[in-house]
């Protein structure tokens, strides 16, 4: 079975906000869902059945108050083919409603009080089969991340700050990884830390800005000042012909591209432990302009 298409993915995704908007409608999530579907909740153990996920987190789900989900304008999930027939995705959300006593409760770190029109931005990541049915679900979201629904977003986050390092050269980017890390690129797999500087080396001159609507988010994941998030980012950048065998492209040398990616990492002590930006290379890099071919 073929795998999904956007159209499909877009389809899917505007099903779970609508059945995660208030009141929830589980009759309309569990046809959306695998029977068996994995959710990882932030700060929560796995649940391993839809019934699970539903039973821990109804009375979460039901403290957003008037709460409507949405995909911020002009932004898009970005689905990346792991097997035969299934897609992995990373969605941008934003989620309206009104803050409630039961909420505060929850996160007394949270200066709103009951009855504030309020907004909170994160991420949806999901795993779709060629059938549309989610085996895996992992909302990514951060308390300090909900706000009035006036306020603007925030511009000044450890990963804004960390990009715009980035900004500055390979040297900023080598000097903020830890000793140990992580990386996978789509379509090249697995890589040490000198492989990852090998393949971002070949984004000749390249500049990293934010995509419109979206912003970076960082969630902790455990005690340990471990925190893993997402960074929206459109990378520009003069092409390099090595780059066509690691992305099965075929794009000219020194064509000027954008490429757009929710880049995945993981923060500790704050270094970056892992960094696996999420796009696919046919749909998600473009030649800027005249320039491209090869």
């Amino acid at each position: 079975m073929a795998a999904l298409t956007q159209a499909q993915v877009k389809s899917w995704v505007d099903d779970l906000l609508e059945g995660l908007a208030s009141p929830v409608d589980w009759t309309k999530l569990q046809k959306l869902m695998s029977k068996r579907v994995t959710v990882e909740m932030p700060g929560e153990p796995k649940a391993k059945k839809f019934e699970d996920w539903k039973k821990k987190s109804e009375p979460f789900y039901d403290c957003f108050k008037n709460a409507k989900r949405t995909v911020p304008k002009n932004a898009q999930a970005i689905f990346v083919r792991s097997k035969k027939d299934e897609i992995e995705v990373i969605c941008p959300e934003v989620c309206s409603f009104v803050w409630t006593s039961a909420l505060q409760e929850m996160y007394p770190q949270v200066t709103l009080a009951p009855g504030d029109k309020s907004r909170i931005f994160g991420y949806l990541r999901f795993k779709l089969s060629g059938k549309s049915e989610c085996s895996w679900f992992a909302p990514l979201f951060s308390p300090t991340d909900f706000k009035q629904e006036s306020r603007a977003d925030d511009d000044d986050s450890f990963l804004h700050k960390l990009y715009l390092q980035w900004n500055e050269g390979v040297e900023k980017i080598q000097d903020s990884l830890g000793e140990e890390i992580k990386a996978e690129f789509p379509t090249v797999g697995k890589v040490d830390k000198s492989g990852m500087m090998e393949i971002l080396a070949l984004f000749k001159d390249c500049k990293r800005s934010f995509m419109p609507g979206c912003h970076p988010v960082m969630m902790a994941i455990g005690k340990d000042d471990t925190s893993e998030g997402i960074v929206p980012v459109i990378y520009t950048f003069k092409w390099s012909a090595a780059l066509n065998d690691k992305f099965k492209l075929q794009l000219a040398d020194n064509a000027e591209v954008e490429l757009r990616s929710y880049d995945c990492v993981t923060v500790k002590n704050n270094k970056v432990i892992s960094f696996a930006p999420h796009f696919d290379p046919e749909t998600n890099i473009k030649p800027v302009g005249k320039s491209g071919g090869a």
